[in-house]
Formats: structure tokens, sequence, C-alpha cells
């Protein structure tokens, strides 16, 4: 844990505690040089057992925690199930939302007739369990604007409960809907990012578009609140996440959310020791393979 000597800050009210609190819960997250690898393992909260890594999930856990990540994302009762596994060393982001809007034929056999989008639970709760931040959901895309009107309500309320218990937000503006295009799709992330960093996020995890050019948009909309990339989809080669996440990391970005790439490797340690170098030492994706991907 970082110490309060670190943190050069005077004390002298409840604004300053709060204060102090978000620092501290957040260089549980992002390391000394504001940079962070998280692990996404909150697969089986959206489409259940149908994910692998999910059934067993202590196993997997202990896996991820053996590549000393700097933080894993995780539901609420897998925070409380298996948070006593976690040293200080990484850090627990709890998720504090849930969707059906993943769900499909391909995972689950009960795809959904309306998009849902709710709240778990508080920040308080979020607290009481000791984790170090929270992440919610922004989906942009709906075919009825009332969804996204109601998705941006939720994180208001999110944002404004971490502001009172220095607890650091996290948001995750995701366009996806009949209304999202591969023309839009860039200009809707950076509106998401924009819309999210107005509402008080202090972190962000947002689709990589594929892209410096566009890219370069999504990093000027966040107004210096720092990104994390999203993983994607696991690629043809192990190499192609590393290739996109080392582009990423060339125009600002603080680091990535890896979640399948990482949970469904046959050696999640050595995959994050090389997304480790990438992220933390500037590595390449080559200079990362050769240091840690391959057997010694």
């Amino acid at each position: 844990m970082a110490s309060l000597k670190r943190i050069p800050l005077e004390i002298s009210s409840t604004e300053d505690i709060r204060r102090c609190c978000m620092k501290l819960r957040l260089r549980n997250i992002l390391r000394e040089d504001g940079k962070a690898v998280v692990v996404a393992a909150d697969h089986g909260l959206m489409i259940g057992p149908f994910v692998k890594g999910v059934v067993g999930f202590r196993g997997t856990l202990e896996r991820v925690l053996k590549g000393e990540p700097d933080a894993v994302l995780l539901s609420p009762g897998m925070v409380k199930k298996y948070g006593y596994l976690f040293t200080r060393r990484t850090g627990i982001i709890m998720r504090l939302d849930w969707t059906n809007i993943f769900r499909s034929a391909e995972y689950v056999p009960l795809t959904p007739r309306t998009p849902v989008h709710i709240k778990l639970g508080s920040v308080l709760d979020a607290m009481k369990m000791g984790v170090d931040g929270v992440l919610v959901y922004f989906f942009l895309g709906y075919s009825d604007d009332v969804y996204e009107s109601r998705d941006y309500k939720l994180v208001h309320e999110v944002a404004r409960e971490c502001e009172e218990y220095g607890m650091p937000f996290i948001v995750e503006p995701l366009p996806r809907g009949p209304r999202v295009t591969g023309a839009n799709f860039p200009d809707l992330v950076a509106l998401g990012v924009r819309m999210a960093v107005e509402a008080g996020a202090d972190l962000l995890k947002v689709p990589y578009t594929q892209d410096i050019e566009t890219f370069q948009g999504v990093v000027d909309a966040a107004e210096g609140v720092p990104i994390l990339i999203l993983g994607g989809a696991r690629g043809v080669t192990d190499m192609e996440p590393l290739d996109m996440l080392h582009e990423a990391m060339q125009i600002g970005v603080n680091g990535v959310v890896y979640g399948r790439n990482v949970i469904e490797s046959p050696d999640p340690t050595k995959t994050l020791r090389m997304i480790h170098g990438i992220v933390h030492e500037g590595l390449t994706p080559k200079e990362a393979l050769d240091k840690y991907g391959e057997e010694k």
C-alpha cells in the first residue's frame, strides 16, 4: 500500500480525507508511472459459466495473480468469495452493474428481448469490501434514446457516491446497438469518453478504434483522464493483441484491460509478463516476447 508520506496532503477537512482516500486507492490500480495492467475476470456475471475459466474460478484467479497484474476486475460475489487471495501488490476493481446485452446464442441459451442495464449495490458496499475502485458501463447506440439517458443517470449516481466516499470511479463507454456502424464507431467512443469525463470519471476503460489517427481524438476527448484500452477479442495469433497495445501506448494511453486473452491463455503468467513489459517497460512486442515469452 502506498505510504501517506508519499502523498503531500494537508488534511484539515472531510474533503481532504476523501481526496487522500481517493489517491491511496487509485495508487493500487495505477502504478507510480501512471500506468496499469488490469485483468477483467467478471465474465461469469454477464454470461454465466460458458466462458473458459469461469468454472473452477479460484484456480483461474490464482494463475492470474501469479502474473502480478496491477489490478483485477471482479464481480461483487467473487470479491466476497476470493478477495482474501489478493496481496497489496494487486488492486481490486469491483463491477457495480449488470447487463443482459452480451447474451448471445454463442454463449447463453436465453437471448435478451429487451436491453437491461442495472446498478448492483452501492459504493458504500464496495468500500466495506475493501476494493480499490468501482466500474460501470455506459452504453451508446441503443435504438431508443431513453435507454442511453437511463445509463447516463446511473453513471452520474455512481460518480456522486464515489466522490462522497473517496472511491476511484472507472467508466467503460461502449458503443453497442443497432445505431453503431463501423463509420461512426470512433466518434461514438469519443462521445462516450467525454460524457464519462463530464460526469466525473477518474479512469476510463475504452475500446480501441483500431488506428492511431481516430484514437487520438478519443485521447483528446478524455481531457487528461487516464485511459486503459480494452484488450479486445482473442487474436488469430498471440502477438495481435500485443501489437495493438504497443500501437496505442505510443499516443499516451495509460495501459490495458485484458480479459479472455489472459483468462484463456495456456500460460497467464507468461502472457501478463509480456504485457507488463510493453506497458511499464516500454518494450516492443518482439522485445517483450524475447524477454518474457520464450522458455528459458
